[in-house]
């Protein structure tokens, strides 16, 4: 057999997160209680926070929103924008979470709906716009985005940025956290000794974790991937041998679990 006929697919894959080094990053104003205002009144100050015409920072009745943090409320409509660029970078091998209170305030037009958005340098790297809080309700939004070292935006400054698709959408109690990860699991090369001997050279493996080799066949369809062999991983670089027969026209992958 010759190594022409084999179908290899060199890919990233998830592996399970080793979570140290996490901590919140500053956030100017994130619970909107600057300024100080009395009930029911609004400003279009809005410390922290650039925003158009229809941005502004209220302390809402009691009919507008229920489970507001702390008194204020930043109140989006008319399709505007609310941004802030962070003093933190993008930087690599961390798990940015960002989390945002999504309110409906209840008024006779409805919610319009939202965008919540996470940036580096400018460039949008997730959004999420899912959400459907009942009137007065709100519920939290939540962006998960995982930063490799080979992502092409490291070092750029972070922004987030607060949306309405219509009207009457509040916003409250926003946080971001960090978590270290390791780059995923890589397959980096794939060499035969013979026709039934195959070498896996498997790098960033998790220390510990039980690693399950999978085929599935170029013909599949739909792609269905089998397990052929599994090991525990030593430690973040692992050379590994396998042997058995191979098939044609296959693809091959390595997952953590």
């Amino acid at each position: 057999m010759s190594i022409c006929s084999i179908q290899v697919v060199f890919f990233v894959l998830a592996i399970s997160l080793c979570r140290v080094m996490a901590g919140p990053i500053g956030i100017a104003n994130p619970s909107f209680e600057n300024p100080v205002l009395p009930d029911n009144t609004a400003s279009g100050t809005t410390p922290g926070w650039s925003g158009g015409p229809s941005v502004a920072i209220v302390n809402p009745i009691f009919s507008d929103f229920t489970g507001v943090d702390g008194q204020n409320v930043l109140s989006v409509d008319g399709s505007d924008t609310a941004s802030q660029i962070l003093s933190t970078n993008l930087t690599a091998n961390r798990l940015y979470v960002l989390q945002v209170n999504v309110g409906n305030r209840l008024v006779p037009t409805g919610f319009g709906g939202y965008k919540v958005q996470f940036l580096a340098g400018g460039v949008l790297l997730a959004e999420e716009s899912s959400l459907q809080p009942a009137d007065r309700q709100f519920l939290t939004s939540e962006i998960r985005y995982y930063s490799y070292s080979y992502d092409s935006h490291l070092g750029a400054p972070l922004e987030i940025r607060l949306l309405s698709v219509g009207d009457n959408v509040g916003y409250d109690n926003v946080r971001l956290d960090e978590s270290w990860i390791p780059d995923p699991t890589l397959i980096r090369d794939m060499s035969w000794s013979s026709d039934t001997n195959m070498t896996l050279i498997i790098t960033n493996l998790t220390l510990g974790a039980t690693n399950v080799v999978q085929r599935t066949y170029f013909l599949d369809s739909p792609m269905s991937w089998h397990d052929v062999t599994s090991f525990v991983s030593s430690g973040y670089v692992t050379n590994w041998t396998m042997s058995g027969t191979l098939s044609n026209s296959a693809f091959y992958r390595v997952t953590s679990r």
